[in-house]
């Protein structure tokens, strides 16, 4: 009797511009995204850990289906983030600034920008400042952080979503709306809008 047949596992690339990882239930850490690095991840990982990506670093997990991401440190300069976490979550624990562009792709799941600012003594935590543009899908989206200056800020909310900002101000801009216009109205749990912020609901 022949034994039965056991697919190969899929080998993994873990270094060079595109890589591939296998790891459904565990975790991948990467190294910062800096200067004109450019690194594409797909296949599948439980948790994603990224410590930076900065000036002109571009890192492309769009084709990556992860549970959850995790971002400890800033994506600034001239960077591009590009995320997938379909029913997963992702968090932001440092600043979104200068021209950077951060797409997030979490369908059903939830985005945090989880440190509050506070200018008073100089933190940042999780602001998203400058000329940074932001696009997200989810159904809920939760910023502690601040949205500051010239930001540009998008996001679609899945059914029964909910958005919570703290505050809009120095003339950034939050609009939002629903993934589907038969959907029920998402909760809104708004903060101070101040210094030429706009919060507009755009469906």
């Amino acid at each position: 009797m022949k034994p039965p047949h056991v697919p190969p596992t899929p080998k993994e690339v873990l270094s060079g511009n595109e890589r591939q990882l296998n790891r459904p239930d565990g975790e991948y850490e990467m190294e910062p995204v800096t200067g004109n690095a450019a690194v594409k991840l797909s296949g599948k990982v439980k948790i994603l850990k990224v410590p930076l990506v900065d000036n002109s670093g571009r890192l492309d997990a769009s084709g990556l289906e992860a549970r959850e991401i995790i971002f400890f440190g800033k994506i600034d300069g001239n960077a591009v983030v590009k995320l997938s976490a379909p029913g997963g979550a992702v968090r932001f624990n440092g600043p979104v600034e200068g021209s950077a562009t951060l797409e997030v792709s979490a369908p059903n799941g939830n985005v945090t920008f989880v440190e509050p600012s506070a200018r008073a003594v100089g933190k940042d935590g999780s602001k998203i400042d400058g000329g940074a543009k932001v696009t997200i899908t989810a159904k809920d989206v939760n910023f502690r952080g601040d949205l500051r200056g010239g930001a540009r800020v998008v996001v679609t909310l899945t059914r029964d979503g909910s958005l919570k900002f703290q505050e809009v101000g120095g003339g950034a801009w939050l609009h939002y709306k629903k993934a589907d216009p038969g959907d029920p109205d998402p909760k809104l749990s708004a903060g101070a809008i101040t210094e030429g912020g706009k919060v507009m609901r755009i469906d």
